[in-house]
């Protein structure tokens, strides 16, 4: 690919230099509380094997993204989203000025980003307080979402880690933490060009449903679709924790490897959506960890 397509440096980047503390200011050292479980191994600070499939950003793989910037006609092609927004986003506003907000909030994207582009996604578009991210398997061999799961995680535990240091900064008992939703796609894919630089949108709902499943979640949750776990291998699926907290006698009970449709849910509170439409006729399921090799 070409520089003028792929610029080294990402526009967000390029952004977030402004914003970046002087030399200065010295560095806290984040030790976690003795009460709260340390990542997961594949988390941040736990760097995990690069598998056979693994998310690296491979010869066939930019070859797939080459053939999306310069055909002609919209591509049809296998893919994953996943969405992140901050939890919270409001009162965080509220409680700051608005200089040290934006300095939060730059300070998020960038480790985002690098945690995304880090797991092999393509962060093409954003909003003022979240992300919007593609994963392009390099072929059908490598159409395993497992990757896409781990970077979730990963973003979790990046999260928890600047929330830590916010709270000695500031003194407060906030977290800063990312309501993710993840979605598979079997679209037509096209790359528009703007001032910024190619933008990769898909023409289909994959957009939608993780955007929707991003806006649904709260306090840093990870939900996905039913047809996403379908395509994780057992040999990966046999490690992952996820599950759906149903409502019995007054109280939520857990059953572990379980989908709901979202209208049926109980414990979510205001969906952001009408559960009556489609969206709320998706079978879901929440991710919290994963465990064993990986």
């Amino acid at each position: 690919m070409t520089e003028q397509s792929h610029p080294s440096v990402h526009p967000l980047k390029a952004i977030a230099a402004q914003f970046d503390p002087p030399d200065t200011e010295t560095r806290k050292s984040i030790t976690a509380a003795p009460d709260e479980d340390p990542p997961s191994p594949g988390s941040a600070g736990h760097p995990r094997a690069d598998d056979d499939n693994g998310p690296a950003m491979t010869a066939a793989l930019e070859q797939r993204i080459e053939m999306v910037r310069q055909h002609p006609h919209p591509v049809k092609m296998d893919f994953y989203v996943l969405a992140a927004r901050l939890h919270n986003a409001d009162t965080l506003r509220a409680e700051i000025l608005d200089e040290e907000y934006g300095r939060l909030v730059i300070r998020l994207l960038k480790t985002a980003i690098g945690t995304l582009e880090q797991n092999g996604a393509l962060v093409y578009q954003h909003a003022a307080c979240g992300l919007l991210a593609f994963f392009l398997p390099a072929d059908a061999s490598g159409h395993n979402p497992i990757h896409v799961i781990q970077c979730a995680l990963d973003l979790k535990a990046r999260m928890r880690e600047l929330g830590r240091e916010w709270k000695i900064r500031k003194g407060w008992l906030h977290n800063i933490e990312l309501n993710i939703g993840i979605s598979a796609g079997h679209e037509h894919l096209t790359m528009l060009p703007t001032s910024l630089g190619n933008n990769l949108m898909p023409l289909g709902n994959a957009r939608t449903v993780a955007a929707g499943l991003s806006a649904m979640a709260v306090k840093g949750q990870i939900w996905t679709t039913r047809e996403v776990i379908s395509q994780v291998p057992e040999r990966d699926l046999q490690h992952l924790r996820f599950g759906i907290f149903r409502g019995e006698s007054h109280q939520q009970v857990f059953v572990a490897r379980c989908f709901s449709r979202i209208r049926d849910l109980s414990g979510v509170p205001v969906l952001p959506f009408d559960a009556g439409g489609e969206l709320g006729a998706l079978a879901v399921t929440q991710i919290f960890d994963r465990q064993g090799p990986g």
